[in-house]
């Protein structure tokens, strides 16, 4: 008989626009993995209504009836683990306390935290960071997005205070083009296509991405961008693009998907301008579809791409180093072809659903 693993996390689409995060899809990919031949899966859902609204007085009804339900499975269920995943604000709240009961409990706890905003919070908040540092020392492990991510957590809980171990964020086999398929390239005649693919929010860095975009277009008017996604900032992006003197911006709606990959294949560039991330899938999927990519240093980026090796790097909101790389890569297709390589084959060895399942297994037992 197998052991049963209890999984916290997010494993439907939003309610209210049915859409699906990177949070999500790893939840989803790995209780539908080669994992499930180890546990027997028992998943909670802690779902976001709304990828726009994220009041935590919203989430408190159900996070109670959430923690009912986990605490029940650890106390009488057979549970003797758990794996909670964590974003930020009351997410990490109730994880982090679920985390506390279990170990109390006696049960192994597993906390995954997985969003930039964490870093913000915890420094804005004594309270909160005090929260932190006696949630990662309770938990058997915390698991860690990056070799950066596991020296933050470890240094905020205190020397030798916490277990971290570092899995990566993976992707399913199918979101990797062939490794002998050629570089993306966009089908539009003539221009120079530069991709958004991200929440539309102000700390994903959309209008640095239409602000650096802007900037390379006068200079070179064949680079033109388009941006996919959905968010709380997107009326305010729309109107923004509406009073563009030049067409160079345009909104092409969400990607799902199949549909996603193939727009990803029809674009020489992808602009990664978040102000926070953990591991960011949205980049993921572009390494792993031969997309260029200019992207800031953000969370584990700086782990995962090297400047002038497999990407060019620039600093968060520093739009004129982004419009400048742009340039570069618009006027030198060697380099972006070097470049989008060098960072396919990165992560197709580092960032495979299988890699982060065997790794899973070793922690977990």
């Amino acid at each position: 008989m197998k052991p049963r693993l209890l999984v916290m996390g997010s494993f439907s689409r939003t309610a209210e626009d049915n859409r699906i995060g990177g949070l999500g899809f790893a939840c989803q990919s790995l209780v539908n993995s080669k994992l499930a031949d180890s546990y027997e899966f028992i998943a909670i859902d802690s779902t976001i209504s709304s990828i726009r609204h994220r009041a935590w007085l919203m989430r408190l009804p159900a996070a109670s009836v959430r923690m009912l339900r986990c605490l029940w499975h650890l106390s009488f269920g057979g549970v003797e683990r758990a794996l909670c995943f964590a974003s930020h604000g009351s997410s990490f709240a109730e994880k982090g306390v679920l985390v506390l009961a279990g170990s109390l409990l006696g049960r192994k706890m597993f906390l995954f935290p997985r969003s930039g905003h964490l870093v913000a919070q915890f420094e804005r908040s004594r309270l909160f960071a005090a929260f932190a540092r006696r949630v990662l020392g309770s938990a058997e492990s915390v698991l860690c997005q990056s070799e950066s991510w596991r020296g933050y957590f470890e240094s905020l809980a205190g020397p030798g205070k916490c277990r971290a171990d570092v899995v990566e964020n993976w992707l399913a086999d199918e979101a990797f083009i062939a490794p002998e398929a050629a570089v993306a390239s966009s089908i539009a005649d003539g221009c120079f296509v530069v991709a958004y693919l991200n929440r539309i929010e102000r700390e994903k860095g959309i209008h640095d991405f239409i602000d650096a975009v802007c900037l390379a277009h006068r200079a070179n008017p064949r680079i033109v961008g388009v941006i996919h996604g959905d968010g709380a900032e997107l009326e305010a992006v729309q109107a923004r693009i509406a009073a563009l003197p030049e067409a160079c911006v345009r909104y092409d709606g969400w990607l799902d998907g199949e549909a996603k990959s193939a727009a990803l294949r029809g674009v020489d560039a992808l602009v990664f301008a978040s102000h926070a991330e953990g591991f960011p899938n949205s980049l993921l999927e572009a390494l792993a579809q031969k997309v260029p990519v200019v992207s800031v240093r953000v969370g584990a980026v700086p782990d995962v791409l090297v400047h002038g090796e497999s990407a060019l790097l620039a600093d968060i909101g520093d739009v004129a180093a982004m419009a400048q790389h742009l340039l570069a890569l618009a006027a030198d297709r060697r380099l972006a072809e070097r470049l989008a390589q060098a960072a396919y084959a990165r992560v197709r060895e580092h960032n495979r659903l299988a890699t982060a399942v065997d790794r899973l297994k070793d922690i977990l037992a």
